[in-house]
Order: C-alpha cells, then sequence, then structure tokens
C-alpha cells in the first residue's frame, strides 16, 4: 500500500516536529523532572548524621567524690556542662523545613538518655487527666521548681543562652532510679550560660 506523498514528504514543519518531539521534549521532560525533584526534597526534613562527641563505657553507678569529669562546650549557644567521663555526650543537628535544631542528649549505657539541651523549644500538648508531680532540682545556679510533663516525671524548662537563643531543658528522671537523681542534679549544677526563664 502507498501512503499518500504528504506523509512520506519531508517539509519543514515535518522537521520541526522532529525536532520538537525527539529532542526539545525530552531535554525539557528531563530538566522539570531535576527541579520537581529538588522541590520535592526541600520540603522533607533531613536529619544529619549523629557525631558523638565523646563516647566512654559506663559504670554501674556514678560516685561522685571519685568521677573523673569532662567539659562540653556549644559555640553556637554559648553554653557548657560537666559531666563524668563515664557518660556520654553527643550532638544531633536536625533540618527542618526552614530551621535547623540542635541538641546535647547526655546519657549512659546503663540508663539511657538523662538529660536534653534542645534549641527546638516548641511544646506538645498532653491533653487532660494526668497527675502532676512537683520536683526542686538544679539548672546551673538556679533552683527550679517544676511539674513533669503529662505525669511522666519528666520535666522541660524553657531558657534563655548567654547570646540570647532559645533553649530547653528536659530532664528525664523518668529514666533514673532515685538513689541514682544525686548524679544527675550534680550534673545539672554545672551548667553554665543557660538562664531559666520564670
Amino acid at each position: 500500500m502507498k501512503l499518500p506523498s504528504e506523509l512520506t514528504t519531508v517539509t519543514r514543519v515535518s522537521k520541526f516536529l522532529a525536532l520538537l518531539i525527539f529532542i526539545i521534549f525530552p531535554f525539557a521532560a528531563f530538566n522539570w523532572g531535576i527541579k520537581y525533584q529538588e522541590s520535592i526534597a526541600s520540603t522533607i526534613p533531613q536529619i544529619a548524621v549523629t557525631s558523638p562527641v565523646k563516647a566512654m563505657p559506663a559504670k554501674s553507678s556514678i560516685s561522685l567524690k571519685s568521677a573523673t569529669w569532662d567539659s562540653y562546650s556549644n559555640p553556637q549557644y554559648m553554653f557548657s556542662v560537666d559531666v563524668p567521663i563515664q557518660w556520654n555526650v553527643e550532638e544531633n543537628v536536625v533540618k527542618r523545613l526552614n530551621y535547623e535544631a540542635t541538641t546535647i542528649s547526655i546519657s549512659s549505657s546503663q540508663f539511657s538518655r538523662i538529660i536534653d539541651i534542645t534549641s527546638e523549644v516548641g511544646g506538645t500538648d498532653c491533653g487532660g487527666g494526668f497527675k502532676s508531680t512537683p520536683k526542686t532540682f538544679p539548672i546551673g545556679n538556679q533552683l527550679i521548681t517544676s511539674v513533669d510533663f503529662c505525669g511522666s516525671k519528666d520535666y522541660y524548662l524553657i531558657g534563655k543562652t548567654a547570646n540570647n537563643k532559645d533553649i530547653k531543658v528536659i530532664v528525664y528522671y523518668s529514666t533514673v532510679p532515685e538513689s541514682q537523681e544525686a548524679a544527675v542534679n550534680a550534673v545539672l549544677k554545672t551548667i553554665r550560660g543557660i538562664t531559666i526563664q520564670p
């Protein structure tokens, strides 16, 4: 079967259509796909790799009289804290949609996470029906009385750093036995550069 000559003759229009379909359109689609992927990637929270500041094997308990202490300083938020070398300090940076949050986690292999100092100060509402327990404990040279969060025996306090940045201190008393609370409080006493807001 012979096709009509208008279907088999090469014209300027047919050349333009071939250029459009086989060259321009694929390149345009490829470029659009790259831009779309970049726009999607920018809306997904990216979590940075945890960088341990120091990690030492934990002992079964902390003897405050004989413990060797080390100091951690954060130049961005201008605060520092001393910890027994048996404890671990980790700095995590989490990238959110339009900001970065830095969290310093103090823990031990025996008691897991004990203290967080974080620039992510937003709170959450747990609703009613929980019996809060008041507790008095030190943060630096301040003696704070606070109530736990949602009956959890975990306490969080909002404060300001020496360079006037918002900061939150979370103390996880729920993770340690009462016999070790003195060790937790001894670490909290060494926090410098954070003032808890009333």
